[in-house]
């Protein structure tokens, strides 16, 4: 908190190291300035004792228990450089990381392939009409509505720089860097955005249009829309990310490709809570069938 303290009459030498200082500095003033408010209010919430009572009853302890570590990470996420601070195995396991990441993500066309066909997910939770009319307009003009999507919405604005939280570590570590083989791994991840923006695009605009027709105001349809897009389709932004995901580097590096997999975890236990009887089963059986 020292950047939030008046300054006293004291003088001495500064540091001006570009990656222990004024990038961590830089980092701590941008996040609370852009971040105090909304932080303070959720803390307000989260911890009084009518709501964390409320969540106990309905979810359960440990539901409730998450919910102020989950807040510390949103906080903390990239205060200071990527490495700053770490021991020498994790600044192993980290830059393996981000290796094995370009080179599992980045340069395999088969993963951008994947990543593509995660439109049939989004059929889960946007009828087929409104995914399919949605994607016929991105097809035809897709520079003016991805703009579009993009100006409506704070979660799709910035969507390519959070979509997988290893390639969101990967590119911060690129900060600063303009090597030859930086500029190549930077380049390297170019194509599983362009995937996800195919993906995730039609996937948004069906979901608002939907909620439209629905009835529902315009604000709070962009908000489902939002919803829908970090449920069914894979997201690595710090306030998406499962606990397991916030640990140490060794269990980051274990969990490098979870993304895709909490989302297909959350649509199948979905589909099974909703499964009331046997003329239950073709409706689970065609939602299990889109997730996986």
């Amino acid at each position: 908190k020292g950047h939030t303290k008046a300054r006293v009459n004291f003088s001495a030498p500064l540091v001006l190291d570009f990656e222990q200082v004024l990038t961590g500095h830089v980092t701590k003033v941008v996040k609370d300035l852009t971040h105090r408010e909304a932080v303070v209010a959720v803390n307000k919430l989260i911890t009084d004792q009518r709501v964390r009572g409320a969540i106990q009853e309905t979810l359960g302890p440990e539901y409730e228990a998450q919910f102020l570590p989950w807040l510390r990470s949103v906080v903390n996420d990239r205060n200071g450089s990527a490495a700053q601070g770490l021991g020498g195995f994790s600044r192993f396991m980290m830059k393996m990381r981000s290796n094995m990441v370009a080179a599992t993500i980045g340069f395999k066309i088969s993963s951008v392939i994947v990543q593509a066909t995660d439109l049939i997910r989004a059929s889960d939770r946007v009828k087929k009409p409104e995914l399919g009319k949605a994607l016929l307009d991105f097809m035809r003009h897709p520079v003016e509505v991805t703009q579009q999507v993009r100006e409506m919405s704070g979660e799709m604005r910035f969507r390519s720089e959070n979509l997988d939280r290893d390639i969101r570590a990967a590119l911060q570590r690129l900060t600063g860097k303009n090597s030859a083989w930086a500029e190549v791994q930077r380049f390297a991840f170019h194509g599983i955005g362009l995937a996800d923006t195919i993906t995730s695009v039609p996937t948004w605009l069906g979901a608002y249009r939907q909620a439209l027709k629905e009835g529902v105001p315009e604000e709070q349809a962009i908000r489902e829309a939002d919803r829908t897009a970090r449920l069914v389709l894979q997201v690595g932004s710090p306030k998406d990310l499962t606990p397991i995901q916030r640990q140490n580097e060794l269990a980051k590096f274990v969990t490098m490709f979870m993304g895709d997999a909490t989302a297909t975890y959350g649509i199948l236990r979905d589909a099974g809570h909703q499964v009331r009887g046997v003329k239950d089963v073709p409706k689970w059986a065609a939602r299990v069938l889109c997730a996986v």
